[in-house]
């Protein structure tokens, strides 16, 4: 299991907030990791696990992480010896300390605030951690729930079109508060990459253009889903697969 909580900034919204996960990676060995020994950083950085469960205050991508807590632990590890691991670590955190690491009764545990947010160690670590525990007793994510928005992307002879259905455009509308033009991407022949890579490369600002909607908004909303005129899914934003490898911020 890894279980991370962090805060993050946006520049383009200029706020900050909390976005909780977590993950679990069942049975299979993983090559390198040792559950009564976890290697916390490489189970972060490259082995986080199959998401189960999440709470996010701000829609994922583009923003500055300026502090997180890390748990790593064999799936199915009691939720007191988690809760009991984390009060222990957090009697060992000092004020003007960065970064702090340790693992007890095999529950890896790292911690670590930007500068912005030294002298505020304990405070930090306290809503991190009460976020990350939050998480051990609820699997599932609430916006993941949600039917998403649907953006429809068709084939024209000079290239292809990217349009929410009718749908979906009463349900941003109703969130604006006022209606949407009838607004419609046009992507030319011209873009060497195939629709399948633009798609990858430009869903945020797609949906956004589409929607009008900020990105928490459309969070609330359940993201949005980008399929071809035969229904065939080309990508989402945010990505809500459950079996779908870690977030980035």
């Amino acid at each position: 299991m890894y279980l991370t909580a962090h805060r993050v900034f946006s520049t383009t919204r200029g706020r900050q907030a909390v976005n909780a996960f977590r993950y679990e990676h069942g049975q299979q060995p993983i090559a390198g990791i040792d559950w009564e020994n976890p290697n916390i950083a490489l189970i972060a950085e490259a082995h986080p696990g199959a998401l189960v469960g999440d709470n996010v205050e701000m829609a994922p991508g583009g923003n500055e992480v300026i502090s997180y807590l890390d748990v790593a632990a064999q799936d199915g590890t009691p939720n007191n010896r988690i809760t009991d691991a984390l009060r222990g670590f957090r009697q060992r955190i000092k004020p003007h300390t960065k970064t702090m690491h340790t693992t007890v009764d095999a529950i890896a545990m790292q911690f670590w605030v930007s500068a912005g947010l030294e002298g505020q160690e304990l405070d930090e670590f306290d809503e991190l951690s009460s976020r990350a525990i939050a998480l051990l007793d609820r699997r599932g994510s609430p916006w993941r729930a949600l039917p998403p928005l649907i953006a429809v992307v068709r084939l024209e002879p000079d290239g292809f079109t990217c349009s929410l259905d009718p749908e979906s455009a009463k349900r941003a509308e109703a969130s604006l508060g006022f209606a949407l033009p009838a607004e419609r991407v046009t992507v030319s022949r011209e873009v060497e990459s195939g629709i399948q890579t633009v798609i990858d490369d430009l869903m945020p600002e797609l949906a956004h253009i589409l929607t009008r909607l900020s990105a928490d908004k459309m969070l609330a909303l359940g993201g949005v889903r980008f399929v071809t005129a035969e229904g065939r899914t080309l990508g989402e934003w945010p990505a809500r697969g459950a079996d779908q490898q870690q977030i980035s911020p």
